[in-house]
């Protein structure tokens, strides 16, 4: 494990593939909460994320952050996936 915040988030990697990962959990409610305040429950670092973002979107995805330019020097968007799983795709620009 690369790091642990207040026991509920974490940071793991393994091969220059790095994921964030949040204990949420799974009811109708909380997962109405986590998306009305965008918590994600997943993150994962990657490389073209403009690429990703439009393949994603043109195959329908659940879009629930546009691709944008983040203040600490990312750009990024959030998929909600079927589950209403909040995944947030990456990339760093500085």
């Amino acid at each position: 494990m690369d790091f642990v915040y207040d026991s509920f988030y974490a940071g793991v990697s393994r091969g220059g593939v790095l994921i964030h990962l949040k204990h949420a959990p799974k009811t109708v409610s909380d997962r109405a909460y986590r998306k009305e305040h965008e918590h994600l429950d997943a993150y994962v670092a990657v490389a073209g994320v403009e690429a990703l973002y439009q393949e994603l979107q043109s195959r329908g995805a659940r879009i629930t952050k546009p691709l944008g330019p983040r203040p600490w020097a990312h750009t990024d968007f959030y998929v909600e996936d079927p589950d209403g799983y909040i995944l947030c795709f990456s990339e760093e620009t500085a």
